[in-house]
């Protein structure tokens, strides 16, 4: 079913749509599922979810419909794709709340979907995500980069879904250099994972042979060593991160003008970055140009995705909050000597 629906103008329909589930008898849409930004991402995405889906008993009852769009402008960039949401006071949480914006945009371009409602409204925290997933039978992967060491209720991150994702960079809590790990439980899809990330090799003790696309991101051999020697003080380095952070806290805590970003309820921070909250834009360059001209590192946060010249074009919501954030949040020194 691939070419039964091309889509020229991508940016007016409800973005980071690539397949459609359709029940066959009725025609109606029973499921939206999204893919990455990247051609190649893309396809492999494309490809995953086919194979998912080929093992479901009501794989007979649905069609899928792959959308396509203008072919041209697809290749040239690749920008498109993000949807860009709020985020919850000082907490950085994506905000639920805006989620009502985004059903009434979408009903008032494709009518009312009790269905969709129902699903976008309830997304929450990560444990209250993994029950929608669960509910609706979508597929969690977890985007932990660097939160290694950090716990969610007792539990740790990267491990609520069915894969989580480290980073490894070199500004993460510990590094190798480059490169990060996925984590799972499910030893069939780690071998398919790692199968795909050595090239898609098949063992055989003289001949290459490769049985599908696959990627060459493994971690080479002294990346790994570094790693290793770096995992075993992790200990130490989450003890040092927490115990600057109270040193942090306590410094901060009488200040009228900056507020320490402290670990949220029922969380355990790492302390990757540890990071301060100035009153607005002038007060936070005011703090930085003094910091750092007095040799005292501290850097701005990131700047808004949708700021950068590649991104400008994206679908977006008016994000005042996390343009509040970016306006006065500042990294100060995170690091692992206290």
């Amino acid at each position: 079913y691939k070419d039964d629906i091309v889509i020229r103008n991508w940016s007016d329909i409800f973005p980071d749509v690539d397949i459609l589930l359709i029940e066959k008898d009725t025609d109606q849409v029973v499921a939206i599922l999204s893919c990455k930004t990247s051609l190649r991402e893309r396809l492999t995405e494309t490809a995953f979810w086919k194979r998912e889906l080929e093992q479901t008993k009501d794989l007979e009852k649905i069609k899928l419909v792959f959308i396509t769009t203008d072919k041209d402008r697809e290749l040239r960039t690749d920008t498109n794709r993000y949807i860009l949401l709020h985020v919850v006071d000082f907490t950085f949480i994506t905000d639920p709340k805006r989620y009502n914006d985004l059903i009434e945009s979408y009903t008032k371009k494709y009518g009312d979907r009790k269905d969709f409602r129902e699903f976008i409204s309830k997304i929450k925290q990560i444990d209250e995500i993994k029950e929608i997933c669960e509910e609706w039978h979508i597929t969690l992967v977890e985007d932990a980069a660097e939160s290694l060491g950090s716990y969610y209720k007792n539990q740790h991150t990267g491990t609520f879904g069915k894969f989580g994702a480290f980073s490894f960079n070199g500004n993460k809590i510990i590094t190798s250099g480059g490169g990060g790990v996925i984590v799972t439980d499910d030893e069939a899809l780690a071998k398919r994972a790692k199968h795909l990330t050595t090239t898609a090799k098949i063992s055989h003790p003289y001949e290459y042979r490769h049985d599908e696309i696959g990627y060459n991101y493994r971690m080479p051999n002294l990346n790994a060593a570094l790693l290793v020697a770096q995992l075993e003080q992790l200990g130490g380095f989450l003890k040092n991160k927490r115990e600057l952070a109270q040193k942090y806290k306590e410094y901060f805590k009488n200040s009228e003008e900056i507020t320490f970003v402290t670990e949220p309820k029922d969380a355990s921070s790492n302390y990757w970055l540890q990071a301060v909250i100035l009153q607005d834009l002038q007060a936070r360059d005011s703090f930085l140009e003094y910091t750092n001209k007095n040799g005292i590192m501290t850097r701005a946060v990131w700047k808004l995705m949708n700021e950068l010249e590649m991104f400008k074009d994206t679908y977006q919501e008016n994000l005042e909050n996390a343009k509040y954030l970016e306006e006065r949040v500042v990294n100060i020194s995170s690091g692992v000597v206290v």
